[in-house]
């Protein structure tokens, strides 16, 4: 073959392999966009929403710690609801068995994320 020929192949390969390269990047950032949106759509709603939702009792009780004082760095905390509260509006907090001049002393956790609705915990 000729090498005019070799080289146009292979330019056309590799316009192809960049047209499907393109062609994907856009389809995700596509997709991680409208997650964004969706994420920010639910925050929006938690805000416009926060009267509402803070009036309603969700049945949320604590299983595992029982009342019993615990040890450690990190804590595992279980337990089940009855209605799911929206996403973000969850946060459990340490609170310590001594109070001190100050009054009492607590620390907030993190948000809960991890809901099981298939088991209500």
């Amino acid at each position: 073959m000729d090498s005019t020929v070799i080289a146009a192949i292979i330019g056309a390969i590799s316009t192809i392999i960049a047209a499907i390269i393109g062609i994907i990047t856009a389809r995700s950032k596509d997709k991680a966009y409208s997650e964004l949106q969706k994420e920010g759509g639910e925050y929006k709603k938690a805000i416009v929403d926060q009267s509402s939702y803070l009036n309603i009792d969700y049945g949320i009780r604590i299983i595992s710690p029982t009342d019993e004082p615990v040890h450690g760095d990190t804590i595992e905390v279980r337990g089940t609801y009855k209605i799911m509260p929206p996403p973000g509006t969850l946060r459990l907090y340490t609170i310590a068995p001594d109070k001190t001049e100050y009054g009492e002393r607590y620390w907030p956790q993190e948000i809960v994320k991890d809901f099981f609705p298939e088991t209500k915990t």
